[in-house]
């Protein structure tokens, strides 16, 4: 899909289709919706930033064993900060509580 700023919830949604569809324990879709959720808002704001057009952004999931598998993948040069926005005590605090959220989603694994 285009790495737009609607790709985060078509990202969301086809995983909470697809762990639906294979038995993953329900308390666990919003976990994994809001990891795949952050990888995909990741590629859109940071990645294909310097291009006129988005580039690609690619959610697979997988389930062939008792694990499930998720993958989301870009094309771009990898992560950089970006120089056009401001960092403020706020967003440092955000993005702390998002990492720690994602610790926490790790833990249940």
């Amino acid at each position: 899909m285009p790495a737009s700023p609607e790709s985060p919830g078509l990202a969301r949604r086809f995983v909470r289709a697809y762990a639906a569809r294979h038995g993953i324990r329900a308390d666990l879709h919003a976990a994994l919706a809001l990891c795949v959720s952050e990888a995909v808002s990741n590629v859109v704001v940071h990645v294909y930033r310097a291009l006129d057009e988005p580039g690609e952004v690619q959610v697979e999931a997988h389930k062939p064993d008792s694990y499930l598998y998720l993958y989301v993948r870009d094309h771009g040069g990898g992560l950089a900060p970006r120089q056009d926005t401001p960092r403020s005590a706020s967003d440092c605090r955000s993005s702390r509580l998002r990492s720690q959220a994602l610790a926490r989603l790790a833990a249940l694994a």
